[in-house]
């Protein structure tokens, strides 16, 4: 079908709907042309896309015009950067309503000019147009939507993952209650809240929802690390990830803000403490933390100690600066980026200077530390004969006394480690 070129000064009054005039007839349907604003399109009116006949001619207009495809019927849809569709329901379907182009909606594809058009037929015509499709008939076979509503440590080791795959061409949407470890980092296409409206994951051509599937500890593939367990899950091998570590890209702005938080003597040391998790089995005994700081801050003179992460549990501290819930995550980031060492539990804290690179003692309780370290931490086992267990049994004291197993380390021991580390 060869259209009927009508073209048009943008300047008239185009809300007139005779300005759509029809263009040449047959069984398939009818096509209209229209120039704005120096943009040739086509509207191409079916009532059956499903047809081999049809997709062949859209296919060959889309040489020459941006196409807005009006039918009742996208069962059959194509995806092009100058591909638009107009979904009308059938009972609306005639001339009268299509000349009007009123009370349909406008669907964008996958590009700017398939968008420039929609928007220019919602700004022109009584269109109503809505950026989140929510139909599989416009599936992105070349997009990856993860879900991963795990901790913050966790969304940071599914990272490389993610890098990895951008690598190989994909475009990675990601669905999280952490959006912000994400924050500049270049091969992520959309963020969303876990909490907020989300894409449906059959507009994707891979779908993997991770959420609390990495501590099965009975499936041979959790028994690694987990930045190589959470690939599995994604559909690689650890072997093939690009790099083995978390990315944190900071601005200079935050860079700023972290040596804010971290303000102290330019002589001094600088250790970020993160001693306390979300799962108070495996943090530091409470009881047991000033006595661990003034034994760090004894042997290690000229030391400053600043303790981050979320404010979970309350405690009386006499030898550190408590940074607990004063931060928001990018300003957590930052400050173990202004930070010299760290000293920490199998916590967040653990990949966020994984992520940074910086010296790190840790201080694993139920899970061998192969599993979560990277090439700058030391670990310090706890010195008794249940570790690792995995699986607190019901007879651990942990299950009563939050980190016990921790407690039994000599403090002395990790003075001497992170001294190592500064």
């Amino acid at each position: 079908m060869k259209p009927i070129e009508l073209g048009f000064n943008v300047d008239i009054n185009i809300t007139t709907y005779t300005m759509l005039l029809k263009g040449v007839t047959d069984k398939h349907g009818t096509a209209y042309f229209c120039t704005y604003s120096k943009r040739k399109v086509i509207l191409y009116v079916t009532d059956n896309l499903s047809d081999k006949l049809p997709i062949r001619t859209i296919k060959n207009l889309l040489i020459q015009y941006a196409v807005v495809v009006v039918s009742p019927d996208v069962s059959c849809p194509m995806t092009h950067p100058h591909l638009v569709y107009i979904n009308m329901p059938e009972r609306l379907f005639n001339d009268e309503t299509v000349v009007q182009m009123n009370n349909i909606e406008g669907i964008g594809s996958y590009g700017t000019v398939g968008w420039g058009v929609a928007n220019l037929l919602s700004e022109k015509f009584r269109v109503k147009r809505f950026d989140n499709v929510e139909t599989q008939l416009f599936k992105n076979e070349n997009g990856i939507l993860i879900r991963d509503h795990d901790g913050l440590g966790d969304i940071l080791m599914l990272i490389p993952t993610i890098k990895t795959l951008a690598v190989r061409g994909f475009t990675i949407d990601i669905v999280t209650r952490y959006p912000e470890c994400f924050q500049q980092l270049p091969y992520v296409d959309t963020v969303w809240e876990e909490c907020k409206e989300v894409p449906k994951s059959t507009m994707y051509g891979r779908y993997y929802d991770i959420t609390f599937k990495l501590s099965a500890y009975e499936n041979q593939f959790c028994r690694q690390h987990r930045i190589g367990a959470t690939a599995v899950l994604c559909g690689l091998r650890p072997e093939e990830l690009v790099t083995n570590r978390p990315e944190i890209i900071l601005t200079e702005q935050e860079i700023e803000i972290g040596k804010s938080f971290i303000a102290q003597g330019e002589l001094r040391k600088k250790v970020a403490l993160g001693l306390t998790s979300a799962d108070s089995r495996r943090g530091y005994p409470k009881e047991q933390i000033n006595s661990l700081v003034l034994t760090l801050k004894i042997l290690l003179p000229n030391t400053d100690f600043f303790l981050l992460g979320q404010k979970e549990r309350d405690m009386d501290l006499v030898d550190c600066i408590d940074l607990r819930g004063k931060t928001n995550i990018r300003e957590l980031f930052a400050c173990v980026n202004a930070c010299d060492a760290v000293l920490c539990i199998d916590s967040s804290i653990l990949h966020i200077a994984g992520a940074l690179k910086k010296p790190t003692v840790l201080l694993p309780s139920t899970i061998p530390s192969e599993w979560r370290n990277y090439p700058e931490t030391v670990s310090i086992n706890p010195p008794v004969k249940c570790f690792p267990c995995q699986d607190r049994g019901k007879q651990c004291p942990n299950n009563i006394t939050s980190g016990w197993c921790i407690g039994e380390i000599d403090r002395r021991i990790i003075a001497k480690k992170l001294k190592g580390c500064l």
